[in-house]
């Protein structure tokens, strides 16, 4: 199983610069796959400290670009900024502008495999890895994602009971474009807090039910036990191998941070990397596949 960390700016500010650069220092020494901090545009990673190889994530839509070739041309210079390293974050619905940004990247990569490729397509390999969640309140678009060849996102709000009916639409879409459904591109968001205190435990508890009923304020969220994984490093991960039993083999496990400072954030990196994920194959991802395999 891969990890990813998702810094969230919800109740806090987004980190400046420097915090940026220390929270990518922090996820490439603790071995993360992959670092996404809301609110970070692609013109501003140039400069982060690239390390030896955590993949940064960009939502689009924060962006402030219009046309495909834009897009494009945005793409290629942050592709290159960061070695091939960007990661391109979408929603299949929700707001004018994220379900723009998600047909426009459709338009930009061209992944239907019954379409003839133009000419003048504006990207070239290696494309950058696109990863896409379903909008807040509509029902999950796992299956459009993978149709698309785009990685998929389970968002942390949602419950087991929900979670439970992604991979078979995974499963679905790329089965229907003759490609394989890999696992590893099968991203799942979690709150997790790894930590014997009870105290801690409880402050970090109290901040999740903020964080989540920001994000869903006309939703409902779900039970928090249901929602958060917090407790001592055995009990977490046999939390996990609950979860991934009882909704399917997701291969990319994220963990959402929604406001610790950068020691709390380091120390926490680290007790899930060293001490949780160790029970865990490492699941590299699949190459994408035009020839239909059995999953």
């Amino acid at each position: 199983m891969l990890l990813g960390w998702n810094r969230v700016s919800t109740l806090t500010a987004m980190p400046t610069h420097n915090e940026l650069s220390q929270l990518a220092s922090q996820a490439d020494q603790f071995g993360y796959d992959q670092l996404w901090v809301d609110g970070l545009t692609i013109d501003k990673i140039g400069d982060l400290p690239l390390g030896k190889s955590v993949r940064i994530g960009t939502d689009l839509c924060t962006n402030p670009v219009k046309s495909p070739r834009q897009i494009g041309e945005l793409i290629r210079a942050g592709q290159e900024a960061l070695g091939n390293r960007l990661m391109v974050g979408l929603t299949t619905g929700g707001t004018k502008d994220e379900r723009a940004a998600f047909e426009r990247m459709e338009t930009l990569l061209w992944q239907d495999p019954r379409r003839i490729l133009p000419s003048d397509l504006p990207l070239s390999p290696p494309l950058p890895c696109v990863m896409a969640r379903p909008a807040m309140k509509s029902a999950p678009d796992m299956r459009r994602t993978a149709y698309q060849g785009f990685q998929a996102l389970s968002p942390a709000w949602q419950t087991p009971d929900q979670l439970a009916r992604h991979w078979a639409e995974i499963v679905g879409g790329a089965t229907h474009a003759a490609r394989r459904a890999c696992p590893s591109n099968w991203h799942l968001n979690r709150l997790i807090y790894v930590s014997e205190n009870s105290r801690d435990i409880a402050a970090y508890l109290d901040l999740a039910k903020s964080y989540l009923a920001a994000v869903t304020p006309s939703c409902n969220a779900g039970p928090l036990s249901e929602l958060v994984i917090a407790g001592s490093s055995d009990y977490v991960a046999m939390r996990i191998s609950q979860l991934r039993r009882r909704i399917g083999p997701f291969g990319t496990l994220h963990n959402t941070d929604p406001g610790l400072d950068l020691e709390k954030s380091a120390i926490q990196m680290d007790r899930l990397s060293s001490n949780v994920m160790p029970s865990f194959l490492i699941e590299r991802p699949c190459q994408t596949s035009k020839v239909l395999e059995k999953t």
